[in-house]
């Protein structure tokens, strides 16, 4: 982890969803601050999105905006990588 640009917090409040590098990366968070041994990529960013991005609420789901000024596109990204990516 190199740092990275927060997304959106779980609606419980207990895991940061963050932009690093080329994924978005989540991370649970307790009482004492991150736990970073927790962290683990949960999405894999497209290498020509540049542009802004969100993670949903139900943290399964990314919406993704690629392009510039003269185009932009909408990219849905479902299903999280969960575990098994852990870094």
């Amino acid at each position: 982890m190199n740092g990275g640009i927060p997304v959106r917090w779980s609606p419980d409040g207990r895991r940061l969803f963050y932009r690093d590098g080329d994924s978005i990366s989540v991370v649970e968070v307790g009482p004492g601050g991150p736990m970073l041994s927790s962290r683990s990529r949960a999405f894999h960013v497209p290498s020509d999105v540049r542009g802004t991005f969100d993670v949903m609420a139900d943290g399964k789901t990314a919406i993704l905006i690629r392009g510039g000024l003269m185009y932009s596109d909408l990219v849905v990204v479902q299903g999280a990588l969960g575990a098994a990516s852990r870094q």
